[in-house]
């Protein structure tokens, strides 16, 4: 496990390494001499030449500190210092974020909410005719509008009164989802973004949040939240097996790239080029 992820990060430049570990359970974590997947992910790190700068086991409660040339015993049990703990949770709540207490909250985060029954399919297929009834120029038209309409919601990070069925339809055309894509890599928060964007997922009905859940996903991958990127390519995945953006995302992520190497893809291009294609 240790080698894997180290040869997961070998993209990262970096020369030294905090790693934190979060068990199932609290006593077999600290009882275990030399098998708690902490250690061996910190050997395998020293192998590869980084230096572990620290290394702890959070608990439920507490938190423990690996102790090096032990064969890995976790130190005594420390109590967090709660007036840290207070301000930490502040600034998430500042910031719009919330702590889960495991993966499956962090998916339910993307889970269908009330919103849902106002993107149905009807509406959905309905635009989608509609788009398609268009001549080119009023089809460049109604990309420019589209445009727009995304920027607005991530600027805000919040779904506009135009409705999710429009912002979908809006990303299903790669011309809007990559003109959305540059700006997301020059001028967008990334943070703001995903809100607006995860929001939509949960409004759309399955079978249609493959472009959404990846610009969601993107957008994680941005503000260095691998978790909730990952959670969003789930979806994204789920719903269009096939959906090259997804998997090229996700091999990114797979291969430890920093979102760095994303945004410096994105600067090499104009947004004429996101915006009509590379002619």
């Amino acid at each position: 496990m240790g080698n894997d992820v180290v040869h997961a990060a070998r993209h990262v430049s970096a020369q030294a390494v905090v790693l934190v570990g979060y068990p199932d359970g609290a006593e077999p974590a600290v009882t275990t001499p030399d098998g708690a997947p902490v250690a061996a992910l910190a050997a395998a790190v020293a192998d590869a030449q980084f230096d572990v700068l620290d290394a702890i086991v959070v608990l439920d409660d507490s938190w423990c500190v690996l102790e090096a040339g032990d064969g890995g015993r976790l130190g005594p049990p420390l109590a967090f210092d709660l007036r840290i703990t207070a301000e930490v949770s502040d600034d998430f709540m500042y910031s719009g974020w919330s702590f889960a207490a495991d993966r499956a909250e962090v998916c339910a985060e993307f889970a269908a909410g009330d919103q849902a029954a106002a993107a149905d399919r009807s509406e959905l297929e309905a635009l989608t005719a509609e788009r398609r009834a268009l001549s080119d120029s009023q089809r460049e038209s109604w990309r420019d509008d589209s445009v727009r309409l995304v920027l607005a919601s991530c600027e805000r990070g919040a779904l506009l009164e135009a409705g999710p069925a429009r912002l979908a339809s809006g990303l299903t055309d790669i011309r809007v989802r990559d003109a959305v894509l540059w700006h997301l890599a020059h001028e967008l928060d990334p943070q703001s973004s995903l809100h607006a964007l995860r929001a939509l997922v949960r409004a759309l009905p399955e079978g249609s949040r493959a472009p959404s859940a990846t610009m969601a996903a993107i957008c994680a991958w941005l503000a260095g939240d691998g978790v909730r990127a990952s959670a969003a390519l789930e979806i994204a995945i789920h719903d269009e097996p096939d959906y090259g953006l997804a998997a090229l995302v996700a091999t990114a992520l797979a291969n430890g790239l920093p979102p760095r190497m994303w945004q410096e893809t994105m600067e090499h291009l104009s947004y004429e080029d996101c915006r009509h294609g590379l002619r």
